[in-house]
């Protein structure tokens, strides 16, 4: 059976080589996202190999995702969480905790007839609480959504028993 992997934020950085290293293994379709398709960085997607006739496939029709990589996020806040606005906060959480969240109930269906399904959500070290000491950094909205999400991620690991969910600190 054909592996299916779906991967959000595709178009540079870690979406982009996720995408190379699935789309080089066998029997494996898949499904990258891009926010905007017009964008340099998307249109560098066009480099890396197709299905084996040379065409983009559009997938119709799918019974399962195997793997879900979510991967698109923002940091778009570079200050002290003092001068954050609390608009910038809610762009964090709307894209790197609502946006996985979304994804997540979206998807759930297709997970729930994989065989051994997974949700992977690409955190970051700035999420962690017991970290903030150790590493000073300025991007307070980033983490606050990150650590977040990273709530969410285990607590539905928590509820479904048939799903391996986790959260990855790239590093």
């Amino acid at each position: 059976m054909t592996k299916v992997v779906l991967i959000t934020g595709a178009s540079r950085g870690i979406g982009k080589r996720l995408v190379a290293q699935y789309l080089a293994r066998p029997d494996t379709t898949v499904i990258a996202t891009v926010r905007d398709p017009k964008s340099a960085s998307a249109e560098q997607l066009e480099t890396l190999p197709k299905s084996k006739d040379g065409s983009r496939l559009i997938v119709n029709g799918l019974d399962h995702i195997d793997i879900v990589i979510a991967n698109a996020g923002i940091c778009d806040h570079w200050g002290p969480v003092l001068e954050a606005a609390e608009e910038e906060v809610r762009s964090h959480l709307e894209v790197n905790t609502l946006g996985p969240l979304r994804l997540f109930q979206a998807m759930a269906p297709l997970l729930k007839n994989a065989s051994a399904p997974k949700f992977i959500y690409i955190s970051t070290l700035l999420a962690s609480i017991g970290g903030i000491g150790q590493m000073y950094t300025l991007t307070g909205p980033y983490g606050m959504s990150k650590a977040a999400g990273n709530y969410f991620v285990r607590k539905a690991h928590a509820e479904n028993e048939h799903l391996v969910t986790l959260s990855i600190d790239p590093g």
